[in-house]
């Protein structure tokens, strides 16, 4: 072989089991330190083609490691969300710091008394009212009103 496993898409931080009592495939994810099973699938994405996103969210449990696979003591449900991106393709976190940061430019045109596109017909009293539930709600623009 001319080729990792990692240079042809094996994910090393990702093993799939197979639990022949219960008679089902489960998975394990390492993320940071910590490692934790799939009991249930919530959403479960498949595209068409390799190329394509595929997301899946699981409800998961934490364990110990890829070979000791009893729940954590104490611990409780969680749900892990698990998207194959291109490697050009936004993240959802690149999204929404997007998003803010057009947000936050809004509200500043607002605040000083500039009309965004968008808000050429948008009464004062509306905008002001946008204006402060973008300062309240995530914290940007200014704190005078």
């Amino acid at each position: 072989m001319f080729t990792t496993k990692e240079e042809i898409g094996y994910n090393p931080t990702i093993q799939r089991h197979l639990d022949l009592k219960a008679d089902r495939v489960y998975f394990v994810y390492e993320v940071d330190i910590h490692y934790y099973k799939t009991q249930k699938a919530i959403f479960d994405h498949q595209s068409l083609c390799t190329t394509g996103c595929a997301t899946r969210v699981w409800e998961i449990i934490e364990v110990a490691s890829f070979d000791k696979l009893q729940p954590l003591e104490g611990l409780h449900m969680v749900v892990l969300k698990d998207v194959w991106l291109d490697a050009r393709s936004m993240t959802e976190g690149d999204n929404q710091r997007e998003i803010f940061a057009d947000l936050e430019k809004i509200s500043n045109a607002l605040q000083a008394g500039v009309g965004p596109k968008g808000f050429t017909r948008t009464d004062d009293k509306s905008k002001q009212m946008y204006r402060n539930s973008c300062w309240h709600r995530i914290g940007i623009g200014t704190s005078s009103r």
